[in-house]
């Protein structure tokens, strides 16, 4: 197999698009292997630049010292993702090949250690176990994220993440990783931020040896960066110079003085305006309630009987569900994507796409009208650039409307906007000196460039957004943000240094369910059985969050920016210690809380609510829409993520294609349900599949039915492709609803990258299909750490303390009260079983859990780690062995994310002595009462030692090597489903 090379890079281009790279694309390869990674790159919008994406993924192909992890970043609400469909592409086409020079990219990547060629991710919000992503360190991943999700992990906060599992997300994103920063003159704070990073990430006595670069991507680069720019050789190249000098005449309108009013009538009638048959009308506006205003008023002009508007009417913001988002777009596809074929849709009706600032940034959109309410010159350079992306029509109307009270002369002071502040006045001012008599001006890219050549040399940071700085980061704030476990009671908030001080508001996520109850003490035991997904969650301001669970209302002027300033919260203050509706914070069914109190709620939450809180419609977060019943969209949500089935029979999620016996017994008490329970549902499930004509049911073969196999029929809803995949099952899991009417009804048998889900934040980490002998996995954890110390070339002395590690991880199962809780409370099953590291018997549900735990004598909150420890101590001849003895103890100690830097204090009235033979020669002997709680036990001591000798980020990373194999371990033997 022939090893890439950068001569090769053309021809790999090809090969996976279908055209020739750019020069520039070409050449920043060939810097990239010779000086490394640019500090910023400086691209005219419609460029190619997310081709940056596969530039990365070729130089690590071509040599094992660049970054592994490629993450890029935006600071918006993406609507349309270019980056992740681009990605998606990439790793088709390096799965899928089968010679050429794809197939040798693939090979050198694969040869890396990872599981595939190419791993890719979406994180667009943190939730319980959705970490797909941070599966192995010697994966090479593309992550398309946002500010607050990669920057919130790498300050080891992870945003809607567990703590335990801050730490690993810190040390992915801190080593072996290259992070984008798209668009960077939005996000200058996280700039800095990332700058800082780079900078105390080698802070330590024994850093490690991992690469890590940062560079910034945006067309106006500030301070004395030399980027990376367009030369001659790459203007003259046809394609990029048909896009350069596309004309884009814009004219200036000021709409009547009566805020949003005025500005929704004249957005309305400019619109109007410019759609003609055939074409794509895509309107701007700057604050998501203006937005939703001009999409009804457009709605109902299309509806009305005289003289009725003749188009279609959408709504894009960033406040709205990703399945519904996804939705939505598939159906639009043809009308808005760059590259779409203009004369297939010719003689359509046109198309009007109301949207927010979320189309700024990510958003391949190609439409042929543009009409935008004013906004500062950086924000309005890229709306520009969703008009002719491609430059096939080299002539396109642009609209630019203006509030009355925006509207500046440049007398006096100009006034202030809640979103941009001055610079929107000031580039308003600006645009009319510009103009001719006729009051329009050439936006075009090259047009414009030459207007700011000669005009912008003093005046360009008054015409763009505020652009705040973050706080400096003090080595003190690391040692707060590195204690994860337990977090201290004070800490900086990331967001100051994801958005700056004046703008430093996270956001959490809404889940909406139909089947909660009327008893909130349940919803934690109910969302257990059929956990949410990522693709139902809606990001709201933390803020507005809280008014909104207090009944009272939103933020009108709220744009669809993250890090908006907190401007509800600092005006009323004093509301805010009324009583919240309750909502459940999901951090799975061990740590999932109740939240009733402003104080409770956490930037990055998951709450999951009832569907009659109202609050969303089908385009999205309406805080105004109040005991509306939201559409429940988990099957749709979960079947796109690859999950595990599980139908819930409850009344209020029953849909109308339900066979009568099915939704009998989703109305059935628990107390009523018959003794042939079992055959009753499987009857009910054949009945309706047969009643919906599932296609899916007939495949049954080996039980290898998928409801990807092939594309669903467009008729078949998801819940009936749910109930015909589950009627296929041959072992069903049916529990009561914890509601205490109806059932949830699990398949046994999961599609291919279910076992993903692995968690080690709970109990359920030692639950299994079928019983896994302990030392079988104390013996896999060894190899597959050492295989991951390997592939990311940790020096020998470091691999072989991690395989000592692994080796003796979960010794402290051996604790007999352990054994017994695995076997479900059954102190002769556990005797009869052997040493167990997981169990099948252990229950899934927290009530049972508890109740199995009480039965076993096993302590509450009880920690195998701790015990793990004190055996291996009691062998000084293993520990020996050890070339960081502190490390190794350390590794044990924190590999479910505790001792960081402090044991968890366990009560043990009754603790015994463990007695564990590791080898013929090794006997291992501690008493359970491990006293690692107090002060002197060494646990903290050797925290901080270590952090001062590996750094924040790499003592994270060593922990993450540890515990990924752990992961993989656990998730092996789940797969497999045998008994070693």
């Amino acid at each position: 197999m022939i090893t890439p090379t950068p001569d090769d890079f053309s021809e790999y281009f090809t090969a996976v698009h279908g055209c020739p790279p750019f020069p520039w694309q070409e050449r920043l390869l060939r810097q990239v292997m010779v000086n490394g990674w640019p500090e910023a790159i400086s691209l005219p919008t419609a460029n190619g630049k997310t081709a940056v994406l596969d530039v990365a993924v070729f130089a690590l192909a071509c040599s094992c010292a660049m970054p592994r992890r490629i993450a890029l970043v935006v600071d918006r609400r993406i609507v349309v993702d270019d980056a992740f469909n681009r990605a998606r592409l990439i790793r088709d086409k390096l799965t899928e090949a089968q010679h050429g020079i794809v197939q040798s990219v693939a090979v050198a990547l694969l040869a890396l250690g990872g599981e595939e060629p190419l791993a890719i991710a979406e994180l667009r919000g943190g939730i319980y176990r959705e970490d797909r992503w941070a599966r192995s360190p010697a994966q090479p991943v593309i992550l398309c994220s946002t500010v607050d999700q990669v920057g919130s992990r790498l300050l080891h906060r992870g945003y809607g993440l567990g703590s335990s599992m801050w730490p690993v997300h810190a040390g992915l994103l801190g080593n072996d990783a290259l992070i984008i920063l798209d668009e960077a003159h939005c996000s200058s704070p996280f700039a800095e931020t990332l700058g800082a990073v780079a900078q105390l990430r080698r802070v330590a006595t024994t850093a490690l040896v991992a690469p890590f670069a940062v560079v910034t991507m945006t067309a106006t680069p500030h301070g004395d960066l030399r980027p990376f720019r367009l030369d001659q050789v790459d203007r003259a190249n046809q394609t990029l110079n048909r896009r350069l000098t596309a004309s884009k005449l814009a004219t200036l309108l000021i709409a009547d003085n009566m805020k949003d009013a005025g500005l929704v009538e004249m957005l309305v009638t400019q619109a109007e305006a410019v759609s003609v048959i055939g074409s794509t009308v895509l309107v701007i506006v700057n604050r998501v309630a203006a937005a939703r205003a001009v999409a009804e008023r457009l709605a109902k002009r299309t509806e009305g009987k005289r003289d009725p508007l003749v188009a279609d009417v959408i709504l894009l913001t960033g406040r709205v569900r990703a399945m519904e988002r996804d939705q939505l777009l598939e159906r639009w596809r043809g009308r808005l994507m760059a590259g779409r074929d203009r004369k297939a849709t010719a003689t359509e009706k046109p198309l009007i796409v109301v949207a927010t600032q979320c189309v700024e940034v990510g958003a391949d959109l190609d439409v042929d009208a543009l009409v935008t309410e004013c906004c500062p010159l950086d924000a309005l350079r890229q709306r520009l650039g969703r008009l002719d992306r491609l430059g096939n029509l080299q002539k396109s109307p642009v609209q630019i409307i203006c509030r009355g009270e925006q509207a500046w002369a440049g007398d006096k002071e100009p006034p202030d906007d809640p979103v941009y502040g001055v610079a929107l006045a000031r580039t308003w001012h600006w645009l009319n000196q510009m103009c001719g008599e006729d009051l329009t001006i050439d936006l075009g890219t090259d047009a414009l460039d030459a207007r700011l050549d000669l005009t912008l040399f003093d005046k360009w940071e008054d015409l763009t957004a505020p652009a705040p700085h973050a706080p400096v980061i003090f080595p003190a704030y690391c040692d707060l943000w590195v204690q994860t476990g337990p977090e201290p009671s004070v800490s900086p908030e990331p967001a100051l240094f994801l958005h700056g001080p004046a703008r430093g508001e996270p956001e959490i996520r809404f889940v909406w369910r139909g089947d909660l109850g009327d008893k909130p003490e349940t919803w934690a035991d109910t969302l257990a059985l059929c956990p949410p997904v990522v693709g139902e969650g809606l990001s709201v301001r933390l803020s507005e969050a809280r008014l909104w669970l207090a009944r009272e209302g939103g933020d009108p002027d709220a744009a669809d920016i993250e890090g908006q300033p907190d401007a509800v919260a600092n005006d009323k203050k004093e509301k805010h210690e009324s009583v919240l509706r309750p909502a459940l914070r999901w951090r799975g069914p061990e740590q999932s809380i109740l939240i009733q109190k402003v104080g409770d709620l956490h930037p990055g939450d998951t709450l999951v609510i009832p569907a009659s809180y109202g609050g969303c419609d089908d385009w999205g977060w309406n805080p105004g829409l109040l005991d509306h019943i939201v559409t429940d969209c988990a099957d749709a949500a979960r079947q796109q993520a690859r999950r595990a089935p599980a139908l819930r029979l409850y009344p209020a999620v029953m849909p109308t294609e339900a066979a009568a016996k099915l939704a009998a017994l989703a109305a059935c008490s628990n107390d009523e349900l018959p003794d042939d329970l079992d055959a009753q549902v499987r009857q009910a499930l054949s009945d309706t599949a047969t009643r919906c004509g599932d296609r899916h049911l007939s495949d049954q073969r080996h039980g290898q039915l998928s409801l990807f196999d092939s594309a669903p029929k467009a008729e078949t809803s998801p819940w009936s492709r749910l109930v015909g995949m589950l009627a296929a099952e041959k072992h069903l899991r049916i529990d009561p609803h914890p509601s205490g009417i109806g059932l949830v009804v699990s398949g046994r048998r999961r599609f291919a990258e279910a076992a993903a889900d692995f968690t080690d934040e709970d109990s359920t980490s030692s639950a299994a299909r079928k019983p896994v002998l302990l030392l079988h996995h104390l013996k896999e954890v060894e190899c597959l750490v050492r295989q991951f110390g390997e592939a990311v070339n940790l020096s020998p002395s470091l691999v072989a303390d991690l395989a000592l590690a692994g080796r003796c991880h979960d010794l402290g199962k051996a604790d007999p009260r352990f054994q017994t809780w695995l076997a479900g409370g059954n102190r002769l099953a556990a005797l009869r079983d052997g040493l167990l590291a997981k169990s099948s018997e252990l229950p899934s549900n927290g009530a049972a859990l508890a109740a199995s735990r009480r039965r076993s004598g096993y302590p509450e909150g009880g920690r195998h780690e701790l015990l793990s420890v004190r055996l291996l101590e009691s062998a000084g001849d293993l520990l020996r062995q050890a070339n960081d003895p502190d490390l190794v103890r350390h590794l044990i100690e924190s590999h479910h994310g505790r001792c960081r830097a402090f044991a968890p204090v366990v009560i043990d009235n009754r603790p015994v002595e463990v007695t564990l033979q590791l080898d013929d020669q090794t006997v291992l002997k501690a008493g359970t009462a491990t006293e690692m709680e107090r002060l002197g036990s060494g646990v903290s001591e050797r925290f901080w030692k270590l952090v001062r000798r590996y750094g924040w980020w790499g003592l994270s990373y060593l922990e993450t090597c540890l515990r990924l194999a752990d992961h993989r371990a656990s998730e092996a033997s789940e797969v497999k489903g045998e008994l070693s």
